[in-house]
């Protein structure tokens, strides 16, 4: 029998730096590993997979939300990997209006307990925005913190030594100061990310005595995280629902997309977030870029609009432009697509 495959959830709100730890740990702690990643957009069109190595087995899941729809195209995605390839680790980056415990609920759903585990739950927390994400989002952010059993805190060099020391301070007092990290290095020591649970235990598994469960292990279904289709209004059993049913394509370096086709799929759970995409017309300079943001922002209030991000052609030059609440950051691009995606909440 083959050994599972351990399973990474990479989590953490609308720009906390997913993607950059992801390249990170791409080149120090998973090198030499045989590693596919599973790739999740809020909107229509995808930015991030661009920005990972060309030669990593990406599966896209685009314009998904935190229902049912994602955890149906999730547990496949994860069946088709390990059925087409012989792979070390799986990498999940979820979107930033996913819910780490939903997420969690399809990588520990029954089908794939065969084939797969949860290793790690890590929730990344960027540190200029966490207090006012926190007060802002409350619940729906405190999940992303309290179901992960890693936390890393990026921008340590960027951020304001005050506010860094704010946000941990802050992280710790929720959870305790296990297994905060600051430094893609400290994922290297004990059980850090590159750990991995030869068990095939759940990383993070609920602690059953804790919360009064008695029954014997093969009994407890604490922790199995079973899809619930009836919260959408689905009879189904999950072999039989076809509220996901995905069109399935390839794309050049043998990346693997998988895109919804049904018309909720840009709306997050309980419809607290929504995208759009903007096409841009090239704009003269930043100052239009900033311009152009600025009237977005403006337009969607009393709304709030938490990023925005995309390829588009600025000063005659293609370049990849992060909006995240006020901070923008532009980088060259090697190609442009003149389309921006705007994630607003609808608090």
């Amino acid at each position: 029998m083959n050994e599972k495959i351990p399973i990474d959830i990479i989590s953490g709100f609308l720009g906390s730096g997913k993607t950059t730890l992801i390249n990170a740990l791409l080149s120090a702690i998973y090198k030499g590993e045989r590693v596919a990643i599973i790739e999740n957009e809020f909107g229509e069109v995808d930015i991030d997979s661009a920005l990972l190595p060309g030669d990593i087995e990406i599966t896209k899941i685009t314009g998904g939300c935190v229902c049912c729809t994602l955890k149906v195209s999730l547990i496949e995605g994860i069946k088709e990997l390990c059925e087409r390839f012989e792979l070390d680790r799986i990498v999940i980056e979820t979107t930033g209006v996913a819910k780490l415990s939903d997420v969690a609920d399809a990588t520990g759903h029954e089908s794939l307990r065969g084939i797969a585990y949860t290793n790690n739950k890590i929730t990344v927390v960027n540190p200029v925005f966490h207090m006012k994400f926190m007060d802002l989002l409350g619940a729906f952010y405190n999940d992303q913190i309290d179901n992960a059993n890693i936390i890393y805190i990026s921008r340590k060099e960027g951020a304001d030594s005050d506010v860094f020391a704010d946000a941990q301070r802050s992280v710790e007092e929720r959870r305790g100061a296990q297994r905060i990290y600051s430094d893609v290095s400290d994922f290297a020591a004990g059980e850090g990310v590159g750990y991995r649970d030869k068990s095939g235990s759940e990383g993070g598994k609920v602690d059953c005595e804790g919360i009064g469960c008695k029954q014997g292990d093969d009994e407890c279904k604490h922790g199995q995280n079973e899809y619930d289709g009836s919260k959408n209004g689905c009879e189904s059993v999950v072999d039989e629902c076809d509220h996901a049913r995905n069109g399935h394509g390839n794309e050049g370096n043998g990346r693997n997309i998988m895109k919804k086709e049904h018309v909720h799929a840009d709306k997050a759970d309980d419809d607290e977030f929504y995208s759009f995409v903007l096409d841009v017309k090239p704009l003269a300079d930043k100052k239009a870029l900033k311009g152009l943001i600025e009237r977005v922002v403006k337009d969607k209030l009393p709304e709030t609009v938490f990023r925005i991000k995309g390829r588009v052609s600025v000063g005659g030059r293609s370049v990849l432009v992060q909006w995240v609440y006020g901070d923008l950051n532009v980088t060259a691009a090697a190609e442009q697509d003149s389309k921006l995606v705007v994630v607003v909440g609808r608090k």
